[in-house]
């Protein structure tokens, strides 16, 4: 953590818990595990050492563990966290019944617009004889460091979901799912810095632009991924630009087929514009 913020701590000589000493997430595979730290009145396992080789002090309590958890659609370290504090303010005082309910509520977490999850209706898709469904995933990441999660997410869905794809329809040989990209962004965001995680993912990218000022104009967002190589080896028509988040996403809506997947993201704002787009066809 910043200094300022372990000085503050140490002037108000408040408890100070942080990811990685006092509680943590840790993937296993498949699945991953979570270890708290209770007040040393709630129950739990008999307390670990809370001193670091270092010497840094450390909160005493005692340590919970979590095991053999299934992995939910928000980040682990961010759950971890409100487990966490969950347990230090009190809601939470039975590790025993934590570990009994938690494994059946993490998949269903889901956080509006973090690795959100919609069903859509398009009317207008291409092939009539298919299916109006559209699955669409929306994600407020807009910075190198939050989008690693959602190129995860998106290896994730290729394993799962792209290889078949979904719902009953079987997709038609040499017609493997694909990943469309709705992106708008910030002038001030590292462009290529958030979209270079992404890139062996996506098929194809439908730039956009948000009516705000701070908003990079589409056609300049696009020729910079070009510029980057971005989407090169690629269809030559695998990145376009369009004037709003509405349009891109009836154009991706109109060319999916029922097994593929739009992206929307790269700011709150994008996502923002999709679900007023969205929200009559949900």
């Amino acid at each position: 953590p910043p200094a300022n913020l372990l000085e503050i701590a140490e002037s108000l000589a408040s408890p100070l818990y942080l990811i990685g000493r006092e509680f943590n997430a840790i993937a296993d595979g498949p699945v991953w595990r979570c270890e708290l730290t209770a007040a040393s009145t709630q129950s739990g396992v008999a307390a670990d050492s809370l001193t670091s080789a270092s010497g840094d002090s450390r909160v005493s309590g005692s340590r919970w563990q979590l095991n053999n958890l299934p992995m939910p659609r928000l980040q682990t370290r961010n759950v971890a966290g409100a487990l966490q504090a969950a347990v230090l303010s009190g809601l939470i005082t039975d590790q025993e019944r934590l570990n009994s309910v938690l494994p059946s509520m993490l998949p269903s977490l889901q956080l509006a617009g973090r690795l959100q999850y919609l069903t859509v209706a398009c009317d207008h898709a291409a092939d009539s004889t298919q299916s109006k469904s559209r699955t669409v995933l929306l994600d407020v990441s807009h910075n190198p460091q939050a989008v690693l999660s959602l190129a995860v997410e998106l290896a994730r869905w290729r394993k799962r979901d792209g290889q078949a794809g979904q719902g009953s329809e079987t997709p038609a040989v040499g017609h493997s799912p694909r990943i469309r990209v709705i992106l708008a962004m910030m002038q001030d965001k590292d462009h290529i810095g958030y979209v270079t995680p992404l890139e062996k993912h996506v098929d194809f990218w439908y730039i956009a632009h948000v009516d705000m000022p701070r908003c990079i104009g589409a056609e300049q967002l696009a020729g910079r991924l070009r510029e980057a190589g971005i989407g090169e080896t690629a269809d030559t028509a695998s990145i376009r630009a369009f004037t709003d988040v509405g349009s891109a996403l009836d154009s991706a809506c109109r060319e999916a087929s029922p097994h593929d997947l739009l992206v929307v993201c790269g700011s709150f704002f994008t996502v923002s514009d999709a679900l007023h787009w969205l929200s009559p066809k949900t």
